[in-house]
C-alpha cells in the first residue's frame, strides 16, 4: 500500500502535480531562497527520482500538465510578471521556452482538454480571469477574458470534453466554478458559487468520471475536497483530519485514486505526497 511521503524538499509556495500517459507523476515547486523551479518524477507515488532544478524562477507556484507525450510547466516570471512555458518528454530535459506578453501577479493554471492546452491567469490591475489555448505549447491564441475576478490564482480542470474554471471570490472567499463544452465551442457558463471558502486558490482533478475540487480550509489550513459529475452539483465533502497545508493543496488522478500533494505547515514547510487512502 502506498503511504504518505514527506519529502526533504521544502517550499514557501504550494506544489503542483500531474501524471503522464504511462502513470508517471511529475511534481513541481519553487525552491526556498532562490525561487528556482524544481521537478521530481515517480512511477509509484512513493519513490522519487533525481531532482531537477532549472535556472528559471518564480515567486508563485508553477503549473503543470500533460498533453500528447509532453509535460508542460507554466510560471509567472520574476520582475516582469510575464507568463512562461517549457515542455519536456521526461520531466528532466526541458526545452522550447515561450514567454508570453500576458502578465499576472499570481500563479497561472494549466490543463489539457481534447488535445488542447488551456492556460488561465488573473489579469494585472483588473484581476479578471483570462484563458488562452494552444495545441503545442508554443503558439497561443483565442484569448478570452471573463468578467469574473479573483485575487488568487485560478484553477483549471476537465471532465471529458468540458473545461472547468475555478476561483476564489473577491471579498467573500467563496469557491466558484464555471464551465465550457470545448468540443462544441460553447461559451463559458453555468456558474456555481459554493458555500465553501478558502484564502488560497482551489485546484481540480478528475477521478473515476468525477470532477474533484480541492482547497485549503479557512482558519484551520486543512485539506478539503468535494466532487461533482456535472460541475454544478457538488457533494461528498471530505476534510482530511491531521493534515494541514501551507497554501493550496494540489490533486491528481494517479492510477484511479485521488492523490494529494501539499506544502506542510511545519516550520520547514516540507512537501508531502499521499494517496487519499493513506490520509483518511
Amino acid at each position: 500500500m502506498t503511504k504518505q511521503v514527506i519529502l526533504p524538499e521544502v517550499s514557501t509556495n504550494a506544489p503542483s502535480i500531474t501524471m503522464n500517459a504511462n502513470n508517471k507523476l511529475l511534481l513541481s515547486w519553487t525552491g526556498v531562497g532562490n525561487d528556482q523551479l524544481n521537478f521530481l518524477t515517480s512511477e509509484n507515488g512513493q519513490d522519487f527520482g533525481r531532482k531537477v532544478t532549472l535556472d528559471e524562477r518564480s515567486t508563485d507556484t508553477p503549473a503543470v500538465a500533460f498533453l500528447n507525450g509532453q509535460y508542460y510547466v507554466a510560471w509567472t516570471g520574476v520582475g516582469n510578471n510575464q507568463l512562461n512555458l517549457l515542455q519536456s518528454d521526461d520531466g528532466v530535459q526541458w526545452r522550447k521556452k515561450v514567454t508570453l506578453k500576458e502578465t499576472s501577479h499570481s500563479a497561472p493554471a494549466l490543463v489539457a482538454v481534447a488535445n488542447t492546452l488551456y492556460l488561465s491567469w488573473r489579469g494585472v490591475d483588473n484581476n479578471q480571469l483570462n484563458i488562452i489555448e494552444s495545441i503545442d505549447g508554443v503558439s497561443w491564441a483565442n484569448k478570452i477574458t471573463l468578467a469574473e475576478t479573483t485575487t488568487s490564482a485560478p484553477a483549471l480542470g476537465t471532465l471529458g470534453s468540458v473545461l472547468f474554471v475555478g476561483w476564489r471570490g473577491v471579498e467573500n472567499n467563496q469557491l466558484n466554478v464555471i464551465q465550457r463544452e470545448v468540443s462544441s465551442n460553447q461559451p463559458y457558463g453555468k456558474k456555481v458559487t459554493l458555500m465553501e471558502t478558502t484564502t488560497a486558490n482551489p485546484n481540480f482533478t478528475s477521478v473515476n468520471n468525477q470532477l474533484v475540487l480541492a482547497w485549503q480550509g479557512v482558519g484551520n489550513h486543512q485539506l478539503n475536497s468535494i466532487y461533482s459529475t456535472d460541475g454544478q452539483t457538488f457533494e461528498g465533502k471530505q476534510t482530511v483530519q491531521g493534515q494541514t497545508s501551507y497554501g493550496a493543496p494540489a490533486v491528481v488522478d494517479f492510477k484511479g485514486e485521488l492523490f494529494w500533494s501539499w506544502t506542510g505547515t511545519n516550520p520547514e514547510h516540507n512537501i508531502n505526497v499521499a494517496p487519499n487512502s493513506a490520509i483518511n
